[in-house]
């Protein structure tokens, strides 16, 4: 019975400590960052690794409390390869919080834009690529009043619809974000 209380107990702390410092419904983040170290592969035999820079603007939109949806343009430059413009959406759902530190997880899809930046898939056709990207845990200090740093270590799996002509990646995003209310 009293590992029951016990345990009662901690559950309720946690679920008050996280609605204390709650990302509210309605509240409005922007951000600039993109891969401080990242690491890519082909899928297919023999692939060598590549070097990616990626910078991204992006603002969220906090449709209830803790869970936020996300939109904004990359910029991909792959070493051999042109530069795209990339379309990102996805989401978040902050479920630790505490002082001026906020950890949450999320998705994200990308997808290159416009006719020009059509690839070869793995048959040859041409299509524009589409990304999943799996973020575990996005951690956000505020140090001060609507201004924050954020770190992300992802996992993207990029050229979903490129079959074996896709890459897989992880790393570590870093950036600035501010907030408006």
């Amino acid at each position: 019975m009293k590992k029951l209380a016990m345990l009662l107990s901690l559950i309720a702390m946690v679920a008050m400590t996280t609605s204390i410092f709650a990302q509210e419904k309605g509240t409005i983040d922007f951000a600039i960052g993109g891969p401080l170290f990242e690491s890519a592969k082909g899928k297919w035999s023999g692939a060598e690794g590549v070097t990616t820079i990626a910078p991204a603007v992006w603002g969220r939109y906090f449709v209830i409390d803790n869970l936020g949806i996300n939109a904004g343009l990359g910029f991909t430059k792959i070493t051999d390869i042109d530069a795209k413009i990339d379309l990102l959406l996805g989401g978040r759902y902050f479920y630790w919080a505490k002082d001026k530190m906020k950890v949450g997880g999320g998705l994200d899809l990308a997808m290159f834009m416009g006719s020009g930046n059509k690839v070869p898939n793995d048959k040859g056709k041409l299509t524009n690529p589409m990304s999943v990207g799996i973020y575990p845990a996005e951690f956000q200090y505020w140090p001060m009043e609507g201004g924050a740093l954020y770190g992300s270590p992802f996992f993207e799996m990029r050229g979903m619809n490129l079959g074996k002509a896709g890459t897989n990646a992880f790393g570590i995003d870093l950036g600035i974000m501010i907030r408006i209310k």
